[in-house]
């Protein structure tokens, strides 16, 4: 009986036990992996989803009068049918906004910040939500097929989907809507314990040190000028010439080992102001295939440290020749202070403590150490980069654009801005683009100037993971049905909306440019996975170096003309004004929902701007049914239709929605 009874007082126990921990598991699962949020479904889990701005018209056109100031304005925001209340909008963005203050155009990129006014307050758990305007991709896909891949993948970046924009219930505009990379991303990806996260910005073109904080002649050592060679002369922002009208040096050559400008989009949105941003223009022609010209291909060594000096491109360019501060992720020395740009840049509250795991990790990066990293994290995101040939990054001499993430001592980095992918900065011809060397994935600096690369490249477990995925790419997404079938989806939501007047009546380009630019976009994405696959299996060569030496069997790119898709200027594609002329093409200063009244432009904000009062307004609930002017209809069905092999292509669940990340 005895026996009998401890048996059963046993049996509750483990009952007991398991009971706890099947309640413990969702909190173990938090502190190693991401929490599902509504807004992956609610918000992003159809592919154009609809956004109506609710604001007074004065307010308004206020706002856009006076975009550089980026001050937030109150409105009310209806997403997918649902209102949010007294939430924060602004324009946003760096050189982009102010070109598109300088233009004719009032199509802003916006960032809507859900509890600038209200605390507590989100979109279905989203933070803050990005409205990109589309203003250098006359495709309007190329950073939605970028974020695609990566969600492929399973890497963390932001979900993303198409938007309709509406004001006040009248057609605005298709942009490109994104999840901020704020509290709520790291939450969705990594859990209720998230590393930390920074956001570096080393430009060169403007901020503390700078080119714009240089002299004249500060500025010819760093472009690797002599004394007599003549600066190449900027036109002002409202002057900009269009493509094929790029002033030249005065030898008709590019600057020694560098673009003529750097970056153009927008810097991550970390806080109010960004650091002043320049954008490169660099447009692919014509050509026979050739071996790339502007990437240099040199090992690392083990014991390399830096000194401040960062040495790609030249005698340092617009992205080299002055202190990085750390942004290009070299490790210099112990000194915190040697890496200043990185902790300006923080995304999440640090401390030294925390700077000090960073610097560790550096270190161990430039002593060949995979331990600084996570490796496959940051395979994952090389695969991605070195696919689409993003240059205005860290693969690039700008060291910029990308997110750094640290938990645990080990780097990572997460993508952020891809609006000149695919060719979009100085990639000199299209075939360089195609046949962009996987194995030296950087241009005008070399592997040792990258060593959080070269860590990857260098030990051959690390470098076969990377390639895996490059592979799977290729072959899983590319040429397994993924990528055809998401194509041909967004081209049956967008072929009837864009530049029209019901939908985009703001668009840079026109219906033409954008036809024409999407179908290169395909032809760009196929021919890229068709040289990635020759590389991996050897018949073309992967390095710079290789493909100097020989560049016959490199994938032909003599048909294709990547200035179609778009550049650093914005409207207008391969030289053309847009609909009605003016560098950003047709965006004018109307104001929708205000009777069509035409408003005086102005390119900034005068000294004596009135500001809109930040006080919150009086009805303070999160959220409301839709009850003001409603935006245009939106099928929320997913997308129909089967890969040519009438399979589910692999990665991609059947019936899922191509938008979302998993």
């Amino acid at each position: 009986m005895i026996r009998r009874k401890s048996t059963e007082v046993l049996a509750i126990v483990l009952v007991l036990v398991m009971l706890v921990v099947s309640c413990l598991m969702p909190c173990f699962a938090e502190a190693v992996g991401g929490i599902e949020q509504q807004y992956e479904s609610t918000l992003f889990g159809t592919n154009l989803i609809t956004v109506d701005i609710q604001m007074d018209a004065d307010d308004w056109q206020d706002m856009l009068d006076n975009a550089l100031s980026e001050t937030y304005y109150a409105a009310d925001v209806t997403i997918n049918g649902q209102t949010f209340e007294n939430v924060g909008i602004r324009p946003k963005g760096n050189t982009s906004l102010t070109q598109v203050a300088s233009s004719d155009s009032d199509r802003y990129s916006f960032k809507i910040e859900f509890d600038h006014y209200q605390d507590g307050q989100t979109c279905w758990g989203l933070d803050k939500l990005v409205l990109n305007n589309l203003m250098s991709d006359a495709t309007y896909l190329k950073e939605y097929f970028v974020y695609d891949m990566f969600a492929f993948l399973d890497m963390p970046a932001s979900d993303y989907a198409m938007a309709e924009i509406t004001v006040n219930g009248e057609p605005w505009g298709i942009y490109l809507a994104l999840e901020g990379v704020e509290e709520s991303f790291l939450t969705r990806n990594f859990g209720a314990s998230p590393g930390e996260l920074y956001k570096p910005e080393n430009m060169g073109g403007g901020g503390p040190g700078g080119m714009m904080d240089k002299d004249e002649d500060e500025i010819r050592e760093m472009m690797g000028l002599g004394e007599d060679e003549e600066l190449l002369e900027m036109p002002e922002m409202g002057e900009m010439p269009q493509m094929g009208e790029m002033p030249e040096p005065p030898d008709g050559a590019q600057m020694p080992g560098q673009p003529p400008m750097a970056s153009t989009d927008d810097t991550q949105d970390t806080g109010d102001t960004q650091p002043t941003d320049t954008q490169n223009d660099q447009t692919a022609t014509d050509s026979q295939p050739t071996a790339p010209s502007d990437n240099t291909q040199t090992a690392p060594a083990d014991d390399q440290t830096r000194e401040g000096f960062q040495r790609g491109g030249g005698r340092g360019g617009m992205g080299g020749g002055m202190s990085s501060g750390g942004s290009d992720l070299n490790y210099i020395d112990d000194d915190l202070d040697s890496y200043e740009t990185i902790w300006e840049g923080e995304v999440t509250d640090t401390d030294d403590a925390d700077h000090q795991r960073v610097v560790e990790a550096l270190k161990k990066i430039s002593e060949g150490d995979l331990s600084g990293v996570d490796v496959d994290l940051l395979c994952k995101y090389m695969a991605v980069q070195t696919f689409v040939v993003n240059l205005d990054s860290l693969s690039g001499n700008m060291a910029h654009n990308y997110c750094l993430y640290e938990k645990d001592g080990q780097l990572a980095l997460l993508p952020w801005d891809y609006n000149l992918a695919f060719g979009g900065f100085m990639s000199g011809d299209a075939s360089n683009t195609i046949n962009f060397p996987i194995d030296t994935p950087v241009s005008s600096v070399s592997m040792e100037d990258r060593q959080i690369f070269a860590v990857i490249l260098n030990d051959e477990d690390a470098c076969a993971l990377y390639h895996s995925y490059l592979e799977k790419l290729c072959t899983e997404y590319v040429q397994g049905g993924q990528f055809e079938l998401t194509y041909t989806m967004l081209r049956g939501l967008l072929d009837s909306r864009v530049a029209t007047e019901e939908h985009d009546p703001t668009a840079f380009y026109t219906t033409d440019e954008y036809t024409e630019a999407v179908e290169m976009l395909k032809t760009v994405i196929e021919r890229r996975a068709e040289s990635i696959l020759g590389q991996l299996d050897g018949t073309i060569p992967s390095t710079t170096d290789g493909q100097q030496a020989d560049s016959s069997t490199l994938v032909d790119a003599s048909d294709l003309d990547l200035s179609v898709m778009g550049s650093q200027f914005g409207g207008g594609g391969h030289g053309g004004n847009g609909a009605e002329g003016g560098m950003m093409g047709r965006g004018g200063k109307m104001m929708p929902g205000a009777a069509g009244q035409q408003t005086e432009d102005t390119a900034a904000a005068p000294d004596d701007a009135s500001q809109p009062s930040t006080e919150a307004t009086t009805d303070t609930t999160q959220t409301t049914a839709a009850q003001s002017a409603q935006p245009p209809e939106v099928s929320g069905e997913k997308p129909s239709g089967t890969p040519p092999d009438g399979q589910t292509p692999p990665g991609m669940a059947s019936e899922s929605n191509l938008s979302t990340t998993s």
